[in-house]
């Protein structure tokens, strides 16, 4: 998925060792930030995906699993009960 599609709560995936394939993955929140678990701080954070020297490069995919309702419901602060094995 190209990143001008992104939404926010599309899964985002980054190759950190330079070999082609997935090896991190994030959730892209919107206005170019994503939160992710990250080794380095040894914490969750909120970071930029096109504003960072470090992920940018890194950017190999996106996926998108939570249907534009989900995502407005979520953004509202409504309470979601999340079906497993639905994917959009």
């Amino acid at each position: 998925m190209a990143r001008a599609s992104l939404r926010g709560g599309d899964l985002v995936f980054f190759d950190t060792v330079g070999r082609g394939s997935v090896t991190h993955v994030g959730v892209y929140l919107g206005q170019d930030q994503f939160v992710n678990a990250n080794s380095y701080y040894g914490r969750v954070v909120v970071d930029k995906l096109d504003g960072d020297r470090y992920w940018s490069p890194r950017y190999l995919s996106a996926r998108r699993i939570l249907d534009p309702g989900t995502v407005a419901k979520l953004n509202s602060g409504l309470q979601v009960a999340m079906q497993p094995g639905r994917a959009d």
